[in-house]
C-alpha cells in the first residue's frame, strides 16, 4: 500500500509540474520523501525477509505495533540485520536505546522460524534489565507459540530452572546465573 501511495504522489507531482504549481511541487516532493523513508525504516520491508512463514513475521510486527512499540529500523539495525541474515555473527556495541534489543528480537526470530526446536540464551547484564526484556520478549515472543523463561535469582542450578529450560524457546538470564548453569552442565539437554 505504501508503494502504491508513493506512486500517487508521483502522479501528482508530475501533475504539478506540467500546470506549473510550485506550491503543489513541494508539498508532493516531501510527502514522497516521507513515504519512501518510512519504506526504507519500515519493519515491514525488512522482516520478511527472515524466513519463509509469512504469518509468523506479520504477527510478530502486529504485536509489536499493537503493544506500542517501535516498529521502525535505525539506520544501525538495517545495517545490523543484513550481517544477521547473511548468517554471519556479529557483536552490536551501540549507546544504551539505540535498539539493540530489536536486533536481537529479529536474530532471535529469524533462528526460531528456522528452527523451532532451537533453545536461544539471551543475557542480561542486570536483574533488573533480564525482568524488563522477559516482559518484552513474553509480549512479543508467546503469542507467536515461543515461550519465553527467566533464568536469573541465586548462583545455583536448580530442578525449577531446568524445568523452565526445558519448557521454553527463550531463556532470559544474568551471566551469574548463566555460569552457574554451565558448571553444572544445565545447557545440556
Amino acid at each position: 500500500k505504501l508503494d502504491l501511495a508513493i506512486s500517487g504522489v508521483a502522479n501528482i507531482l508530475q501533475k504539478a509540474m506540467e500546470i506549473r504549481d510550485p506550491g503543489l511541487w513541494w508539498v508532493c516532493c516531501l510527502l514522497e520523501f516521507v513515504f519512501q523513508r518510512i519504506k526504507e525504516t519500515s519493519l515491514w520491508s525488512h522482516v520478511p525477509r527472515l524466513g519463509e512463514d509469512e504469518y509468523i513475521y506479520q504477527k510478530y510486527i502486529h504485536n509489536l505495533y499493537y503493544s506500542h512499540q517501535i516498529t521502525e529500523l535505525f539506520k544501525t539495525q538495517i545495517e545490523a540485520l543484513n550481517v544477521i541474515l547473511r548468517g554471519e555473527g556479529a557483536v552490536i556495541s551501540l549507546p544504551t536505546s539505540s535498539g539493540k534489543t530489536r536486533i536481537a528480537e529479529l536474530a532471535i526470530l529469524r533462528a526460531l522460524m528456522a528452527d523451532s526446536e532451537t533453545a536461544i540464551l539471551y543475557l542480561a547484564p542486570f536483574r533488573s534489565l533480564a525482568y524488563e526484556v522477559e516482559t518484552n520478549f513474553k509480549e512479543i515472543f508467546n503469542p507467536l507459540n515461543f515461550t519465553v523463561s527467566h533464568l536469573y535469582g541465586n548462583n545455583d542450578f536448580s530442578e525449577s530452572d531446568r524445568k523452565a529450560m526445558n519448557e521454553s524457546s527463550i531463556w532470559i538470564a544474568t551471566p551469574e546465573k548463566a555460569k552457574a548453569i554451565f558448571r553444572c552442565g544445565g545447557f545440556i539437554k
